[in-house]
């Protein structure tokens, strides 16, 4: 995770930020809101906080199966950060 990532490339970071930006966020896209002032102090600390987050992960090469597996996972678990708009 680099100080320099953006919205891209440290989407979990910008969805807690978001997340806890509260009315800034209202009315904005996500292109305004990255680059509003207010929100660059906001979008780092997100950045440092999952940084330093413990994660384990399982390698899965079959893409179907990998899908599946999300899916269940985020359901199972009620992960509120999960998206599946994109897939």
């Amino acid at each position: 995770m680099r100080p320099s990532s953006d919205r891209y490339t440290a989407t979990f970071a910008f969805r807690l930020a978001k997340q806890g930006c509260g009315d800034l966020g209202v009315g904005r896209t996500d292109a305004e809101l990255e680059g509003h002032q207010r929100f660059k102090p906001i979008f780092a600390a997100a950045k440092d906080r999952v940084s330093k987050m413990r994660v384990q992960y399982v390698e899965i090469p079959d893409p179907i199966e990998q899908t599946l597996l999300e899916v269940y996972a985020a359901e199972s678990l009620a992960t509120k950060h999960n998206s599946f708009e994109t897939h």
